[in-house]
């Protein structure tokens, strides 16, 4: 048969009948086979070499299919490689971390329940009920009951701040500011007597991980009428709990040697590494760094500031005027304390960020010079140039030379 094209200028000659060579045939097909070969194996390599991971220090993050946690918080650097391969210890740790950063976002949710997790949320919607929760929790709220601190029961106060932190305008923060609104300020004049009153809320706890939220029935008649749904909130005190709890569990499982901090200030040391860690202080809308710790022994870190650390430190607003509304909220009168300490540190090898917390919030709230009565803790705070220091080994700090260092005996 024979084939023709269209007149459209080209005229094809016949077309000639090959015979093919069949061992012609059987080596491409030879080739092609081992291309795919090459091809799979190089392909296998790469994705190896993507998963794979160097000994040395990495950055350990949520596995991607986790639920909502506290990873993004958070940064866990740890030193793969010591204790076997780095790429088992890597697969092991981001299952482990991803696991305790779910857990931990859970245990001191306010907004959510969890498959029947008896966390904050369940507390607050189940006043004057006992309730058994997990003994992180129970613990948590030990600890904030022994130290009598009442800041946690600033839960509606919190709850209606919100509105001036998260504002995109001014314009917006002032319609929730008591500084600047008389309804709220009235508002929060109503709500503060029942924060401060032990009769009206209050945490018991009876042992064995139960706990009840007393709350009186006008207390609740209040906030019922007033559509406020929190009355326990950790709040800005809430990362160091969660910082306890996912370190506590990786030196539990064995992992010491890295370190994890969380965007507002928290930070525990898994294990005897020097960790530097920064100072910083806020002077006429600029955030700068000051200085820097040294340390090999310090366990825990807490950071109290009245400026954002960095962009994803976002309870903070900041006025036109430069004036800086913060969630360190004071339990006299709601507001946003002002503190002479731009930058307080509070750290120690002995105890965790939640104890550390509540042994410097009297300081910080008050007089950062006064005595912090527990002597297992040391602390820094920057104020007018000057950076102020309790440990004696801090003599060696780096600061910015335009700032002194004067050391100040605890």
């Amino acid at each position: 048969m024979r084939r023709t094209s269209r007149d459209n200028g080209f005229h094809g000659e016949p077309i000639e009948k090959i015979e093919l060579d069949e061992s012609n045939v059987r080596r491409r097909v030879i080739v092609v086979i081992l291309a795919l070969l090459i091809a799979g194996v190089s392909i296998g390599y790469g994705i190896s070499q993507l998963t794979k991971s160097n000994k040395g220090w990495n950055v350990i993050q949520v596995n991607s299919s986790s639920q909502v946690n506290s990873g993004v918080e958070f940064t866990f650097s740890y030193y793969l490689g010591l204790d076997g391969s780095p790429t088992a210890e890597r697969k092991a740790l981001t299952l482990l971390y991803s696991r305790l950063c779910e857990e931990a976002y859970q245990t001191y949710d306010i907004y959510n329940d969890h498959d029947g997790l008896h966390n904050l949320c369940y507390i607050n919607e189940h006043p004057n009920e006992m309730i058994t929760v997990s003994d992180k929790l129970y613990q948590s709220l030990k600890l904030i009951n022994d130290h009598q601190d009442r800041h946690m029961f600033l839960g509606p106060i919190y709850e209606l701040y919100s509105g001036v932190l998260y504002a995109d305008s001014d314009t917006s923060a002032r319609v929730f500011d008591p500084l600047y609104s008389d309804e709220y300020r009235q508002l929060y004049d109503e709500i503060l007597p029942y924060v401060n009153d032990p009769e009206s809320i209050s945490i018991e706890l009876v042992g064995n991980d139960q706990v009840r939220l007393n709350v009186s029935a006008d207390y609740i008649s209040f906030c019922q009428k007033n559509d406020l749904h929190h009355y326990l909130d950790l709040n800005w005190m809430r990362n160091a709990f969660v910082a306890d709890y996912i370190a506590d569990e990786l030196i539990a499982n064995g992992y010491t040697h890295g370190r994890i901090s969380s965007i507002d200030g928290y930070a525990r040391v898994l294990g005897e590494y020097e960790f530097e860690y920064y100072m910083f202080d806020y002077v006429n809308g600029e955030r700068f760094q000051v200085g820097n710790l040294n340390h090999e022994a310090a366990n825990a870190y807490v950071m109290l500031k009245s400026f954002p650390l960095n962009d994803r430190d976002y309870d903070y607003h900041i006025y036109e005027d430069g004036s800086v509304r913060t969630a360190h909220l004071r339990l006299e009168d709601g507001l946003s304390v002002e503190t002479d300490a731009r930058d307080y540190i509070g750290y120690s090898s002995q105890l965790g960020c939640a104890e550390v917390l509540m042994n410097v919030i009297p300081a910080y709230f008050s007089d950062p010079l006064s005595r912090i009565e527990d002597s297992r803790i040391w602390y820094v705070y920057i104020n007018d140039s000057t950076v102020y220091y309790s440990n004696p080994a801090d003599e060696t700090m780096q600061t910015y030379e335009t700032y002194q260092r004067r050391y100040v005996s605890n």
